[in-house]
């Protein structure tokens, strides 16, 4: 997907195991994205079929499990204090001409 057509701003959060079942999060990253809050059937990491609650195409890479949130959130520093989503699947194809790719999260 052209750059141009990113005419949102999101931000996502990584998480990392804190060693007791938890996790923390890393510092918010903001990404430019367009959101479609639709239902789409993918499968998760494990294999299960999961219905989506929305879709981010974003430019730039987001890992799995992390928290992403339509906006600016760079001063939220726990993402479950506001309205996000934890990210199902990430997937990444190179465009037709080969000089990006397109990145489309799942949640």
């Amino acid at each position: 997907m052209m750059a141009s057509h990113y005419i949102q701003e999101a931000t996502y959060w990584a998480i990392t195991p804190n060693g007791t079942g938890g996790f923390t999060f890393s510092s918010p990253v903001k990404v430019r994205t367009r959101m479609e809050q639709r239902q789409e059937i993918f499968r998760n990491a494990k294999g299960d079929e999961v219905l989506s609650q929305a879709i981010f195409y974003v430019d730039a890479d987001v890992p799995l499990q992390a928290y992403i949130a339509l906006g600016d959130q760079l001063l939220v520093a726990d993402p479950t204090t506001i309205t996000s989503y934890r990210v199902q699947n990430f997937m990444k194809t190179p465009t037709l001409r080969g000089h990006d790719y397109d990145r489309k999260v799942v949640v």
